[in-house]
């Protein structure tokens, strides 16, 4: 899948930033995975602001690191992979949806690292490409991304990329197993699919094409079971659903309304 079937033509790049994707470039699974333990207890901690985020985790040691170099390093890759501190929609939306329903975390979690991280999306291939059940070795990984990337990594590197890449989609959910990996079915709930419908939204998708975007793909769910969380977070009162015949729209306003500056919860 290419970075291009994530993003819709004629978004821009500058609006696609202001909303917190990264569309491009490096991304922090080069060095990390996407840390799921970590960014719980940042989150249930509410932080205000970036000053008493870095209060907490570098003075305070809340994510309990053995050395100061590894609370900085820490601090840097969660900033980095889920924009902690900038208040833009996709991490506003991350901290809103949060609170609401703690079986949604590692897909909300899942969701937002493949908004900010270019190279765990060009992973995704391999993982929605095996069946649930079947082995995935990181070796299946390293080649997708090797196949994306020639040239671009050395084979160390892309091993290790790999690597953290297999981590967190089983961190998610999507694959099992400490050693050997087995592709797994994750728990889709009607939160996860809220969040992965705002950043289909965001990316420019809408209608038919929203249900049968790559973020959505991310809830490993039918496009009837898609639409039919999309219900569930209508009751909610996350977002509405218009469907008639082959016409469907998901408006997101009363998500965005709660994610506006002051509106939503004052987390990083």
């Amino acid at each position: 899948m290419s970075q291009a079937e994530w993003f819709r033509e004629g978004v821009d790049g500058a609006t696609l930033k202001r909303a917190g994707f990264r569309v491009s470039g490096g991304g922090a699974h080069q060095s990390k995975t996407m840390m799921l333990r970590e960014l719980t207890t940042l989150l249930a901690a509410q932080v205000p602001d970036l000053v008493t985020l870095r209060a907490l985790v570098l003075d305070e040691n809340i994510l309990g690191k053995s050395t100061a170099a590894a609370r900085a390093g820490s601090l840097r890759h969660l900033r980095n992979l889920y924009g902690l501190g900038a208040h833009a929609a996709v991490t506003d939306a991350l901290a809103y949806l949060w609170v609401l329903d703690a079986e949604s975390r590692p897909l909300l979690a899942l969701s937002c690292a493949l908004a900010r991280d270019p190279l765990l999306r060009d992973s995704a291939t391999a993982v929605w490409g095996a069946a649930v059940g079947t082995s995935l070795g990181v070796h299946e990984i390293t080649e997708t991304l090797g196949q994306q990337h020639p040239a671009r990594f050395s084979p160390a590197m892309l091993k290790s990329l790999a690597q953290n890449c297999a981590s967190s989609w089983t961190q998610s959910g999507l694959l099992s197993g400490r050693v050997k990996k087995v592709r797994a079915h994750p728990r889709a709930t009607p939160v996860a699919a809220a969040y992965a419908a705002l950043l289909a939204s965001l990316a420019g998708f809408g209608g038919p094409a929203l249900i049968a975007s790559p973020w959505m793909d991310a809830l490993d769910v039918s496009p009837h079971e898609r639409l039919s969380l999309l219900r569930r977070a209508e009751s909610l009162g996350l977002l509405r659903v218009r469907a008639a015949g082959d016409v469907i729209e998901v408006v997101l306003d009363p998500l965005l309304a709660r994610i506006e500056p002051g509106a939503a919860p004052a987390h990083v």
